[in-house]
């Protein structure tokens, strides 16, 4: 099981019994206190979990888009914080196996092509790697669109049921 460590409920956001007991994380619940702790469990949540609207965003986006909502809707805080990458490491390292990692470089490989054929002039020499690229695209992209199936479905399998203290 990955273990939660925010929940909303009646229009509140909730710390959980497992944010306490993962070291990291209660590094920032002792260091914070409530209200002002909740903007830091946000990005650490929003940077972490799979289950995340920001995840399958590059990873700089996600971060600038992640930082920016979060300081709009819940509060400022200061993400330059050392422990929040302690936190986000930590919680990552809980789901991110290798399939998902292979996953992930296969999806910002194909980014990658995307933007060189953004980038690329159409004439010259360039044509060459062009067509060279997209002869080999389908294949790629379909190979990380069938590995990304693979890697969502182990970490559904992860996020089933209650998550319990001690479970990670």
């Amino acid at each position: 099981m990955i273990p939660r460590i925010l929940e909303y409920e009646d229009g509140k956001i909730i710390i959980t019994p497992e944010a306490y007991i993962i070291p990291e994380i209660n590094s920032l619940i002792k260091k914070y206190k409530e209200p002002e702790l909740l903007p830091y469990l946000a990005y650490v949540y929003m940077m972490s979990y799979p289950d995340t609207p920001y995840q399958y965003m590059p990873e700089d986006d996600r971060s600038e888009s992640a930082l920016f909502d979060i300081k709009e809707t819940i509060g400022d805080f200061d993400e330059s914080d050392k422990l929040i990458q302690s936190a986000i490491d930590k919680l990552t390292s809980l789901w991110k196996s290798p399939q998902v990692q292979a996953a992930d470089e296969l999806e910002e490989e194909v980014r990658r092509w995307v933007q060189y054929l953004k980038d690329t002039p159409t004439g010259g020499e360039e044509m060459k790697n062009r067509f060279m690229i997209t002869d080999k695209f389908e294949k790629l992209s379909k190979s990380a669109a069938t590995l990304r199936q693979l890697a969502d479905e182990e970490i559904r399998t992860k996020m089933k049921g209650s998550n319990e203290l001690g479970e990670y």
